[in-house]
């Protein structure tokens, strides 16, 4: 079986583990779209989930300015609508299948991402500079009551 064929299956197969995929940069995606079509791709960038506009693009500024071929078009399903107030406008990873041949609403995206697996929210270096801070304090009063 061919490595295209391969992949072909891949994109067809049962969900993969989010953990099992390499990272693959959305300026890659939107620079050679071909080469990943039909693949099973995990993704980061800034998500807006909004009617006929959801979208995963390049940088919050790109979402701002409607810079929509710096994004992708994103089929997202139902359980992930029921999360919209702690996804939307933020930095997200998406895992699904890439299309190179959708452009979603009104064709203006550079692709899409279809069957989506998984879309977490990756947390701001403030908010993980404040888990630090919570655990340091949390050790720190561990060792104040050991004393």
């Amino acid at each position: 079986m061919k490595f295209e064929e391969f992949h072909k299956a891949l994109a067809n197969a049962e969900p993969h583990r989010a953990e099992a995929l390499p990272d693959i940069s959305l300026i890659r995606l939107l620079a050679n779209p071909d080469l990943y079509n039909q693949q099973v791709v995990r993704v980061q960038g800034f998500l807006e989930l909004e009617f006929e506009g959801t979208a995963l693009y390049l940088h919050r500024e790109d979402c701002e300015q409607m810079l929509t071929r710096n994004a992708l078009w994103l089929d997202v399903p139902s359980e992930i609508w029921e999360r919209k107030y702690e996804l939307t406008e933020r930095y997200v990873q998406v895992t699904g299948v890439f299309r190179s041949e959708l452009h979603g609403h009104m064709d203006l995206f550079g692709g899409a991402i279809t069957r989506i697996q998984d879309i977490r929210s990756k947390p701001s270096r403030e908010e993980i500079e404040a888990i630090l801070e919570r655990s340091r304090n949390k050790i720190s009063g561990r060792e104040r009551n050991q004393k």
